[in-house]
């Protein structure tokens, strides 16, 4: 049984062992009984603060990738190159079959290079293979995909460029989304890429942007790739007049 100690600490967090006698657990004042009581009243008193990352633009999304392509063609280093390379393939593939930021992560190289190789006039495959929400067992799935979209993002080229970067190092399968080495990156790791180019964009421009950013930091904290991608696909759809029922599907 826990309960605070009628020693001179009272916000110490004590138990009583078999023979009556106190063991002190913290004396950290935020881990007193009382304390914790506290902030579980306040919790639902007052709800917990929920901010939303937010989707971007069509627009901004283009700008995002016109400005990930200038630093592919401006880098002076092959493990620069590579890095914008595949941070470029996870931002369009994500973005226009709607993925989750997590799913991103999926793309296999040798589904990707085995799709390549059939020839299709209008559209290409994208691979995944992992367990997606829901299911029990590992599995490769095949998500049909324009090969340019309305807007004019080539798809088909973005695979292209990433399956040829990886076999110039060697790699044939695996992860796609991978360091030079072959290691699969991480959300961090791309969200490093996403906010560097955002803020620019921002320092730029802040009309593309909603007016409750307003400083860097908003930026940061309002977009991550596990969130944002996701939404800025839903966002388009909307605006393409999409139907609910076709988005629920997608």
């Amino acid at each position: 049984m826990l309960k605070p100690t009628p020693n001179s600490n009272v916000n110490a967090l004590s138990m009583v062992d078999h023979k009556g006698k106190y063991i002190h657990l913290t004396r950290d004042k935020c881990g007193s009984l009382s304390f914790i009581r506290f902030m579980m009243g306040l919790k639902y008193r007052m709800g917990n603060v929920w901010k939303p990352n937010k989707g971007l633009s069509h627009c901004l999304l283009l700008l995002v990738i016109h400005d990930v392509e200038e630093r592919i063609k401006e880098a002076d280093q092959a493990e620069e190159e590579h890095t914008w390379i595949v941070f470029a393939s996870y931002l369009v593939l994500t973005c226009v079959v709607a993925l989750r930021g997590n799913e991103g992560l999926m793309l296999e190289l040798q589904g990707l290079r085995n799709q390549l190789r059939v020839k299709r006039p209008n559209h290409c495959v994208i691979v995944l293979f992992r367990k997606l929400k829901g299911e029990e067992e590992y599995r490769e799935h095949q998500i049909p995909c324009i090969n340019i979209t309305k807007s004019g993002i080539n798809v088909k080229y973005t695979i292209e460029r990433l399956v040829q970067v990886k076999e110039d190092l060697g790699i044939t399968s695996g992860p796609a989304i991978s360091d030079p080495k072959g290691f699969l990156l991480t959300s961090r790791d791309l969200d490093a890429r996403f906010h560097e180019v955002l803020v620019e964009i921002f320092e730029r421009d802040k009309s593309l942007f909603p007016p409750t950013i307003t400083a860097y930091d908003d930026v940061i904290e309002s977009y991550r790739v596990n969130r944002s991608l996701r939404r800025t696909a839903n966002t388009r759809a909307l605006e393409e007049k999409v139907t609910g029922t076709d988005i629920d599907l997608v």
